[in-house]
């Protein structure tokens, strides 16, 4: 199915984030970020360090299938 896609959080340092999802922004990330924080990864980390509202967010691409959403994603790092 084509419903992923690649998008893109950057603070206001101008550090990125790019990831995938099947979902829509907010449901991935929960309420100011929660999903994020609880994952452990790097960005998890700077939204507790900032809080969410530090970061703007944008789809880069959408209607992707998974496959073409891995390597848009590589693409983008």
């Amino acid at each position: 199915m084509n419903d992923w896609k690649v998008y893109c959080y950057t603070g206001k340092n101008n550090k990125k984030y790019v990831g995938i999802t099947c979902n829509s922004l907010y449901f991935r990330a929960g309420k100011n970020g929660i999903k994020y924080v609880n994952d452990g990864f790097a960005f998890g980390k700077a939204i507790e360090k900032y809080g969410f509202n530090y970061f703007t967010s944008e789809i880069l691409e959408d209607g992707l299938t998974f496959e073409e959403a891995k390597e848009k994603e590589k693409y983008y790092i």
